[in-house]
C-alpha cells in the first residue's frame, strides 16, 4: 500500500476518488474505511487516504458547497460525516 498523502489534510475542494482496479481506504478522525471503490469527500474534512493498488483517478471540485449538496439530495444521494462512499459499484 502507498499513502497518497503521508498524513492527515483538508482542503477547500470537494474531493472524489475513484479506484479503476483495486481499492483504497480513507481515514478520518473518527473512522477509517477500508476496501472503497469510490468516495466523495466534502470540503474541509480531515482524511487521510491510502492507496491499496491499481488505478486510482482523483477530481477535485470548487464551486459553491449548496449547489453540489442540492445536486446529491435530489438524486437521493446524501453525505455522512461529510463522506459518500462506496465499497462497490456493480
Amino acid at each position: 500500500a502507498s499513502d497518497v498523502y503521508k498524513r492527515q489534510h483538508q482542503h477547500p475542494s470537494i474531493e472524489i476518488l475513484l479506484a479503476v482496479n483495486g481499492d483504497f481506504e480513507v481515514e478520518t478522525d473518527n473512522h477509517s474505511y477500508k476496501k472503497l471503490v469510490f468516495a466523495l469527500i466534502d470540503n474541509q474534512i480531515l482524511h487521510r487516504v491510502r492507496f491499496i493498488g491499481g488505478d486510482l483517478k482523483l477530481l477535485m471540485i470548487e464551486h459553491h458547497k449548496n449547489f453540489i449538496h442540492e445536486k446529491l439530495f435530489k438524486s437521493g444521494l446524501k453525505l455522512e460525516n461529510g463522506l459518500l462512499l462506496s465499497y462497490d459499484l456493480n
